[in-house]
C-alpha cells in the first residue's frame, strides 16, 4: 500500500500537467482572438497622390512613385466560421477543423475594408478571389467577402477623389467552372454611376509598355484612374481571349516582388537589404513595378514561431513601425517604391500617419527633380 501511494502523487501531478498543456495548446490552436490594437477607422490620406506638388507637371513614371501597398488586402471579412477557399486542397485544409483559430489568425491580414484602406493611403491592392456557389469571393485560405462589395467601395473612392490612382493586382484567381475570360467579363458588370473599373483605364496597355506608363496616362485630365495587373496561372497571358485584355498588364512580365515566407524579423530585414542591393546592381527590372513585400508570412517551416507570435495583425502592428524606422527605409524606396504590408491601417506607433507622410515627402522630392 505504501508503494502504491508513492506512485499516486507523481501520477496525479503528471496528469494535471498534461491536462494543462493540452488545454494551453487547444487554446492556442482554437482561440479566435487576434490581440491587436484597433487600427484607423477612417483616414486623412484620400489625396495622398494628388496632393503631391507638381505631380502632373513632373509626370513621373508609375513605377517610380512611392505607394503604400496592402498585402491580402481583401481578407478583413474572414471569421472563424468562414468557408475554406475551394482552391485550398492541401494538408492544412484537411486539418483546418483542428486548428481553426490559428488559421483564422494567420488568414486575416487586414483589419479594415477597402474603403477605409484607400482613405488611409493604400494605393496598391493585392487581390485574391475564388468562384464559389455562384459568386466571386475574396479570400486568403478562407473566403472573406463578396468581391462585388469591394469593387463598389473602390468605384466610390475613385468617383470622389480626382487625381488619385490605384493599382489592382489580381493574383491566384480560382475559377471553378468559370474561366479567366468569364472573370474579366464579370468585372465589367459591377458598376457605380454607370462606370465599371474598366472605365477608369484610359490607355491601351498593349500600346504603352508598363515601364513607360506615366501619371498623366493613368489620370488623364486630372481624373482618377486605375492600373490593372493580372497573374495568369491557368494559361499564358497572351493566350487569354478577352476584349478586356487591353486594360491589363501581365504580372509575370511587369512585377518584381520577392516573397520572404518567414516570421523571422532579422531574416526578412536581411532579405530586404539583399533584394535592394541586387536591384541596384542590375537594370533588368527597371521597367517593372518593384515591390518591397515586407510582411511576415505564416509557413509550416516556422509553425512554432507562429504559435507564439499569435496573429498576422499582432505581428504587423509591432513590425511595421520597425520597418519605417529602419535606417535603410528610404534607400529601399529608391529601388522598391511599393511598400506592401499587413495591417496597413495600424495606428500603433502612429504607423499609418507616419508612413504616408514619408511617402508624400519622397514623392514630392521625386516630382521636384523633374
Amino acid at each position: 500500500m505504501l508503494q502504491l501511494r508513492k506512485w499516486v502523487k507523481p501520477l496525479v501531478i503528471t496528469v494535471v500537467v498534461l491536462a494543462v498543456l493540452i488545454s494551453c495548446f487547444a487554446f492556442i490552436f482554437q482561440a479566435p482572438f487576434t490581440f491587436h490594437e484597433k487600427g484607423a477607422t477612417d483616414g486623412n490620406f484620400s489625396r495622398v497622390i494628388s496632393s503631391v506638388e507638381n505631380i502632373s507637371m513632373a509626370n513621373p513614371k508609375i513605377n517610380e512613385i512611392a505607394l503604400l501597398g496592402s498585402h491580402d488586402a481583401l481578407s478583413d471579412a474572414i471569421t472563424p466560421q468562414s468557408e475554406i477557399d475551394p482552391a485550398e486542397q492541401g494538408v492544412m485544409a484537411k486539418f483546418a477543423p483542428l486548428v481553426t483559430g490559428m488559421q483564422y489568425r494567420y488568414a486575416v491580414a487586414q483589419e479594415s475594408n477597402l474603403a477605409v484602406q484607400l482613405n488611409c493611403g493604400v494605393r496598391y491592392v493585392d487581390i485574391r478571389a475564388s468562384y464559389y456557389e455562384g459568386e466571386w469571393w475574396t479570400k486568403h485560405f478562407f473566403l472573406s467577402g463578396k468581391l462585388e462589395e469591394y469593387i463598389l467601395q473602390l468605384l466610390r473612392f475613385l468617383a470622389d477623389n480626382q487625381g488619385e490612382f490605384v493599382i489592382l493586382d489580381f493574383q491566384h484567381i480560382y475559377f471553378g467552372e468559370k474561366s479567366v475570360e468569364a472573370f474579366m467579363a464579370y468585372l465589367d458588370t459591377v458598376t457605380l454611376n454607370g462606370k465599371s473599373i474598366y472605365d477608369y483605364v484610359y490607355y491601351d496597355a498593349a500600346a504603352i509598355s508598363f515601364g513607360e506608363l506615366r501619371y498623366n496616362d493613368v489620370c488623364q485630365g486630372g481624373e482618377s484612374g486605375l492600373v490593372l495587373i493580372y497573374f495568369s496561372e491557368d494559361k499564358p497571358f497572351d493566350q487569354i481571349t478577352s476584349p478586356y485584355m487591353k486594360k491589363f498588364y501581365s504580372r509575370e512580365a511587369n512585377v518584381r516582388s520577392l516573397w520572404h515566407n518567414t516570421t523571422n524579423e532579422s531574416s526578412i530585414i536581411k532579405q530586404i537589404n539583399d533584394e535592394a542591393n541586387y536591384l541596384k546592381s542590375t537594370d533588368k527590372y527597371d521597367d517593372c513595378l518593384r515591390i518591397n513585400q515586407a510582411q511576415q508570412s505564416f509557413a509550416a517551416s516556422s509553425v512554432f514561431s507562429a504559435l507564439f507570435k499569435w496573429s498576422l495583425l499582432k505581428i504587423a502592428e509591432d513590425y511595421n513601425v520597425k520597418l519605417i524606422e529602419n535606417g535603410n527605409f528610404e534607400d529601399w524606396l529608391t529601388v522598391m517604391p511599393v511598400f506592401m504590408v499587413d495591417f496597413s491601417t495600424s495606428t500603433k506607433g502612429n504607423f499609418n500617419t507616419r508612413v504616408n507622410n514619408i511617402l508624400i515627402d519622397y514623392n514630392t522630392r521625386l516630382c521636384a527633380q523633374g
